[in-house]
């Protein structure tokens, strides 16, 4: 199991400058910690057909069941 683990995928290699991360409990926590505190109706399984940018305060997305 070491020669896959997360934790010791690079051992010994020095690839990339800084520090290495673990993202604990799934990768999800990254977009969930990005919009956390914000006011986003965030809709998952929906497909987006348009997205508006002219708003200076936000966008406008439209999705193909026209909401």
């Amino acid at each position: 199991m070491d020669d896959i683990s997360t934790i010791h995928f690079d051992e010994g290699l020095n690839a990339y400058d800084g520090p290495d991360f673990l993202v604990y409990g799934g990768y999800d926590a990254i977009p969930r910690g990005l919009i956390h505190g914000l006011e986003i109706d965030l809709r998952l399984g929906k497909v987006v057909t348009e997205i508006d940018y002219s708003l200076s305060n936000g966008v406008i997305i439209k999705m193909k069941d026209g909401t």
